[in-house]
Formats: C-alpha cells, sequence, structure tokens
C-alpha cells in the first residue's frame, strides 16, 4: 500500500499501464480534468484551518517521484474540517507534481501542491486509506510569474539538498502549511477520487482550489532538476482519469480570481475590505 508520492516502490510516470489493477480498472481514479462547464454549482460552507499558521520544522525527502515535506509534529498537528468535508482531517505532509497533475478546462499548470490529510479518527495514513472518507488532498495549482515567488523561495532553496535520489535532509527554517494555500480558499472545485500513484487507494476526497499562486521559470526548473534512480525527474504527472457517473461540483468565490481563467486582482486590497472566507485558528 502506498500513499500519494509518499513511498519508493519500484514503478515510474513512464510506464504507467504498468501500475496494479485498481489503478488501470477503477471507477473512482484521479486525476480528472476540472471542466468549469460540467461542474455542477455547490454552496459549500468556509473551510476551518487550525495551526496552519504555526511555524514547524520538516524534514524534505527524494523518493524518487517527487518531494515530499513531512512536518516534525507531534500533539498540535495542522488540521482542516468544514469546506464540506465530512470530518475532521489531520495533516500528513506534502508533495509537488510538476508539471501539474489536474488540469482546468484542460489546461495545464506548471505545478500542483499536494497536501495530504487523513480523517483524524482514523488515527494515521495506513489505516485511513482503507475507508472511502478516510483522506482529504487540498490540490493547489501554481501559475507562471516572471518574479521568483517569495514565499516558494524557501522551498525551492531547499531542492537543491535532496536533488540526489533517496535523500532526505531536516529544513532549519520552519515551515507555514498557510504558505501553500492560496490567499483566497472560497472557490474550489471537489469530487471523489483516488490516490494517483500506486496502489490508487478509492479513499480521497479531493479539493482542488480555484485560485492560483505563482511560481517562476527558474523556480520550475529546481523541481526539474530532482533526480531518480534512472535519472532526472522532468515531470511526474498521473495521465488524467476519466470522471465516469462522479459528480463534479464548484464552489465559486465571491472574490474575482486570480487563476483558472479569472482576470488578476490586488487580493491585498480586496481582503482589507471583504471578510476572509475561511478561518484560522
Amino acid at each position: 500500500m502506498c500513499v500519494p508520492e509518499g513511498c519508493s516502490l519500484h514503478w515510474n510516470h513512464i510506464d504507467q499501464n504498468d501500475w496494479p489493477e485498481i489503478c488501470l480498472k477503477g471507477k473512482r481514479q484521479s486525476p480528472i480534468n476540472l471542466d468549469s462547464n460540467i461542474a455542477r454549482d455547490q454552496s459549500f460552507a468556509k473551510f476551518h484551518f487550525s495551526n496552519f499558521d504555526k511555524g514547524y520544522r520538516a524534514t524534505a525527502i527524494n523518493n524518487g517521484h517527487s518531494v515530499v515535506l513531512t512536518l516534525d509534529a507531534t500533539a498540535s498537528r495542522p488540521k482542516v474540517s468544514g469546506g464540506g468535508l465530512s470530518k475532521e482531517y489531520t495533516t500528513d505532509h506534502l508533495h509537488f507534481h510538476w508539471q501539474a497533475e489536474h488540469t482546468v478546462n484542460r489546461h495545464r499548470y506548471p505545478l500542483e501542491a499536494h497536501i495530504v490529510n487523513f480523517a483524524s479518527e482514523y488515527k494515521n495514513m495506513s489505516n485511513a486509506v482503507k475507508f472511502e472518507d478516510g483522506i482529504a488532498v487540498l490540490g493547489v495549482l501554481y501559475d507562471m510569474s516572471p518574479d521568483d515567488d517569495i514565499e516558494l523561495q524557501a522551498l525551492t532553496d531547499i531542492l537543491d539538498e535532496v536533488e540526489n535520489n533517496q535523500i532526505s535532509f531536516h529544513v532549519n527554517k520552519e515551515i507555514q502549511l498557510r504558505s501553500f494555500l492560496p490567499r483566497d480558499v472560497a472557490g474550489f472545485f471537489r469530487y471523489d477520487g483516488s490516490l494517483t500513484t500506486p496502489g490508487c487507494d478509492e479513499s480521497v476526497t479531493w479539493t482542488v482550489f480555484t485560485n492560483t499562486l505563482p511560481i517562476s521559470h527558474n523556480q520550475i526548473k529546481r523541481f526539474e532538476a530532482i533526480k531518480s534512480e534512472s535519472g532526472k525527474v522532468t515531470e511526474n504527472f498521473r495521465a488524467l482519469q476519466k470522471l465516469g457517473n462522479r459528480t463534479l461540483y464548484i464552489k465559486k468565490s465571491p472574490l474575482p480570481h486570480n487563476g483558472c481563467g479569472y482576470a488578476h486582482v490586488n487580493v491585498l486590497i480586496l481582503l482589507s475590505i471583504i471578510w476572509l472566507p475561511f478561518t484560522i485558528v
């Protein structure tokens, strides 16, 4: 059993037809194309993020498939609830895909971050994947910017330390999960899906935010320098899966968006006059 990008089994993104049977024949597989034309409008409650603004030391791991950040947290781990989720979820780790796994109206963004959370009542990831509502993944898309993003720079500086396959590095600087969320989290796509790597367990409630974060060409190149046992991992996304009989939902933010086809806005000015659409405790 393998959690999203959290293991180092002998598989790769090139030979995806060799993945386990459920990956090939499952009815609830991810990622998908997030088509705003077929998505059903839904009014979900606001998200609640606990300890997302708290600083944590972390360990960065190159597992040959992605870069994984695991927070050094015990009792006061980050948690997320609300936003239409059926339970409270505890953050396990976050990892990255270059290029993005989900597409929006067939457009593929240069990077996608996955904040992976397990239902708190199931205690851990290994147990949570056994349940249809066991895992909630927050997907954050990055859009190309001409300038380096300052908040992402702390991470991209770490990438040099884990460039080689199966290397881990203890991060000296504190990591805040809030810096990996869009400034506006009121708008998002929602659907029931799976892990996007073997074993493709169909236990994930997916949230992919419609607002994006910026990343520069130089910062993308830092991700593309990551190496597996067979060479540089220039891209690590799974092929799109069919939506099938599932329903894709969308919650539209009342704020203008700076991603997924919306116009750019000055978020700082807006936040000074509009109530924030999330709660951090």
